[in-house]
């Protein structure tokens, strides 16, 4: 009984110094596995997951509730005010239509979204297209569908830029730190990279997972659009 008793006397000592030891050596120090940092557009799988976010971008944000009534329609006999005052400001030339549109509530729709929208799908694709073009693959899922989807999405909003806009600026390249300053592109310079795009779209897209992917029949109506912009 006295040797089972030092037995575990024994074993209770080398446990407690175990434990004090591991104290000593940043046994409370954690390591963050969850969050992504900008390496993960250097693999597949996330080039992959930033063409599926750069859709949502400017597929989704841009078409959801009455952004495109307001920044689009308004003005036209398309475009009516309701029993939902939300947006009725952009369909009247009244001096309440500035630069900040007055909120109603939760559905109006700010002045700079439809501005904002693009401008955050546009980074998105630039980065897509670097991430794609950068990447040592012969995946084609990457080096064709994924960069022709950044290409295609980067036109597809510079195209929807200039109709509205005019001169706008013209942001090729990815940003790693804030930018405050801009110069606007004409927009005969606009057009040329939306065209540019549209090719390199056209080149390397195909026609498969249509409707829900980017094809070349898609690609062929706003490349035409923006031809026939481009002649006005």
């Amino acid at each position: 009984m006295k040797n089972y008793k030092k037995l575990y006397i024994n074993l209770m000592l080398v446990a407690a110094l175990t434990v004090g030891d591991s104290c000593n050596k940043d046994f409370l120090d954690e390591e963050l596995t969850t969050a992504y940092s900008q390496d993960y557009y250097k693999t597949e799988a996330g080039i992959q997951a930033l063409a599926v976010g750069t859709y949502y971008q400017v597929f989704v944000a841009e078409f959801q509730g009455e952004v495109p009534l307001s920044s689009t329609e308004s003005g036209t006999d398309e475009f009516h005010a309701g029993g939902d005052p939300s947006n009725w400001i952009w369909n009247s030339y009244s001096t309440g239509f500035n630069a900040f549109v007055t909120v109603s509530n939760a559905n109006t729709v700010a002045a700079n979204t439809h501005w904002d929208n693009l401008y955050i799908g546009i980074g998105n694709a630039n980065t897509l297209i670097e991430s794609a073009t950068n990447i040592v693959s012969t995946n084609d899922a990457i080096k064709k569908t994924a960069l022709g989807e950044g290409y295609f999405m980067r036109a597809f909003c510079y195209l929807q830029l200039v109709s509205q806009y005019g001169a706008v600026p013209l942001k090729l390249k990815s940003s790693s730190t804030v930018e405050l300053e801009f110069t606007r592109a004409s927009p005969q310079d606009v057009l040329k990279q939306v065209i540019d795009d549209f090719t390199q779209a056209y080149n390397l897209l195909g026609n498969a997972g249509a409707p829900a992917k980017i094809t070349k029949d898609l690609h062929d109506t706003l490349f035409g659009k923006s031809l026939f912009d481009s002649c006005k």
